[in-house]
């Protein structure tokens, strides 16, 4: 379930004083037409997911496939109802999605996760929203980070993201900046 919230009925003032903020939400609920089993099996299924964006009209989820190290890709409406999903590309990560933000002004797409506590992000250039890997792909492996939990990732501006990780027990919950430009100029 996703739950839409009119932003502009939160009032951040009330945040300050702790008290418990409560706005009317619309639910976009949707289930994944090719998901045959319902067992839930703890960190081995392929249909858990953390991953969405915003994209024109639509949403886009990313799956976090603990078998097969994929992410399959589903789309959606903005709005409040029951959706039946296909999914329409998938691609294979070698490991789990944790994260996703795209850019407009970049019409790109970053997917950020990590497997076996090693980091990476992958950089989508020309993202369509109806493939992945159709262009440009770049896979930046933070090799630094060894043993942290990537979690969230958000584009600053055309050059700087931002992620964050949770603290695990070798590595601190923290935010981290990221000037992608300069790391894709070295990769080529």
């Amino acid at each position: 379930r996703i739950y839409k919230v009119n932003k502009s009925l939160i009032d951040p003032e009330s945040f300050r004083d702790g008290e418990v903020v409560k706005v009317p939400s619309e639910i976009i609920a949707f289930s994944y037409n090719d998901q045959t089993s319902f067992t839930i099996n703890n960190r081995s299924n392929d249909y858990d997911c953390e991953s969405l964006i915003s994209f024109g009209d639509s949403l886009i989820i990313f799956t976090k496939n603990w078998v097969d190290g994929k992410t399959r890709m589903y789309k959606m409406p903005k709005l409040a109802g029951m959706y039946q999903l296909d999914p329409i590309s998938s691609f294979e990560l070698n490991g789990l999605a944790t994260g996703a933000d795209y850019s407009t002004e970049k019409n790109a797409l970053i997917l950020i996760g990590y497997w076996d506590y090693q980091p990476f992000l992958y950089y989508f250039t020309d993202f369509d929203g109806q493939q992945l890997g159709n262009h440009q792909v770049y896979k930046v492996k933070l090799s630094k980070m060894k043993d942290a939990q990537t979690e969230g990732v958000c584009w600053l501006n055309e050059d700087l993201i931002i992620f964050s990780t949770e603290q695990t027990k070798v590595f601190i919950q923290a935010v981290f900046q990221l000037n992608l430009t300069d790391v894709v100029k070295h990769i080529e």
